[in-house]
């Protein structure tokens, strides 16, 4: 895009309610609200506030000033929250976190998928602790025993009596 293309105006701006408008109003001093709030009002009762929107957010130019009904601020925020969020489809854990998020009561399908989800993950911190194999003699031991559903060797019942005898001591 050359100079000759930006200095172009599109035909929809002949058709905008800030046409004929002294311009200063849309061009306020930083924290002059009041002005800006006045050049919003405009932008609210104009029949192309979309396409100005539009406009003012395409790029190379970044248009500075009140365009569409919003700052450029408002505009650079709206942008960066367009990116970051979309919708989560409901029956997964990111449709559940969204439910959450509004403050709604979550779908059947994305509590079920939920609840899978934190089955499978706690099933795999299970796992990953069994591969770590607690050492016999320890109160890991004896939890490792418990977990795989066998009685635990006796060192690992004296880890567990000494590890319960030393609690309750501290504890008086």
């Amino acid at each position: 895009m050359d100079l000759y293309d930006l200095l172009q105006q599109p035909a929809w701006m002949a058709d905008a309610a800030c046409n004929g408008v002294d311009t200063d109003l849309f061009y306020p001093d930083k924290g002059d609200w009041q002005t800006s709030e006045a050049a919003k009002a405009v932008c609210q009762t104009c029949p192309v506030q979309q396409e100005c929107l539009d406009y003012a957010d395409t790029p190379p130019v970044e248009i500075h000033g009140v365009w569409g009904g919003l700052s450029s601020k408002e505009r650079q925020t709206r942008r960066a929250n367009q990116h970051r969020r979309t919708e989560a489809e409901c029956g997964t854990v990111a449709g559940h976190r969204q439910h959450i998020r509004r403050d709604e009561t979550p779908c059947g399908d994305c509590s079920e998928r939920n609840r899978r989800y934190q089955r499978d993950q706690a099933s795999a911190r299970r796992r990953l602790d069994d591969r770590r194999q607690a050492a016999c003699g320890t109160r890991a031991g004896y939890i490792r025993h418990r977990r795989a559903g066998e009685n635990a060797c006796d060192a690992c019942q004296q880890a567990r009596r000494d590890y319960e005898h030393d609690r309750r001591k501290g504890a008086a």
